[in-house]
């Protein structure tokens, strides 16, 4: 039953937040709102490599370690992009200027989180890797997450629809990171990537509901 339940929940999330990033791309008329519709796909798509190869894992006898693997790698540097998207929809979105200091520690910190996904130490394939590494690797993400986070808080208050922003990519984290730290001993905290995945799935729908109102002013 746990198995259908998650399967069932994960082409959900998957159909529902395609269609998600091609409406916005089929009615963008701004770059905020085509920017959004990027966002979506490149999370959703990202997560597809690792969710589709999770899924025939638990349908079919073959060992998908490698495909696994590479699925999370593949997650990885898409998720790390959502957020590189996130942070450019917000200064046209809010009509703000880049603080220059601001940007470099940024890109700074997406560069230091490619290299570490990149690291043989990682052992993707293998699905050795340690929970140090991890943590490690996750890092500069939290950090980027948090510039994030702070940029779509100070305005939380503008755009209705996008109000609820900065609470969805914190409980995000929230849940995401025990399950890097516990995963591997608990499997069981694996299950918090649940509430995770519906804070992204109502997130891009905050972005949906953005896209029709702006096309009604």
């Amino acid at each position: 039953m746990k198995v259908v339940g998650e399967i069932t929940f994960d082409v959900f999330y998957l159909v529902f937040v395609s269609l998600i990033g091609l409406f916005l791309l089929k009615r963008a008329k701004s770059g905020p709102v085509k920017m959004m519709g990027y966002a979506t796909l490149f999370l959703v798509v990202g997560d597809a490599f690792h969710l589709v190869p999770r899924i025939l894992d638990y349908l079919l006898t073959v060992n998908l370690t490698g495909f696994l693997g590479f699925g999370k790698l593949v997650t990885s540097f898409t998720m790390t992009i959502f957020y590189v998207f996130l942070y450019w929809i917000y200064f046209p979105l809010y009509h703000e200027k880049e603080n220059s200091t601001v940007s470099i520690t940024f890109y700074f910190f997406m560069i230091v989180r490619f290299f570490l996904l990149v690291l043989p130490t990682n052992h993707w394939f293998s699905g050795e890797g340690t929970v140090l590494m991890g943590i490690i690797r996750n890092i500069p993400f939290v950090i980027m997450g948090g510039i994030v986070i702070y940029y779509y808080f100070k305005h939380r208050k503008r755009i209705d629809s996008l109000s609820g922003l900065p609470i969805l990519m914190t409980l995000s984290f929230l849940f995401y990171i025990p399950v890097v730290i516990l995963a591997t001993d608990y499997p069981i905290v694996g299950m918090l990537m649940i509430p995770k995945t519906i804070c992204y799935i109502i997130l891009c729908n905050s972005f949906l509901k953005y896209s029709m109102h702006y096309a009604n002013v």
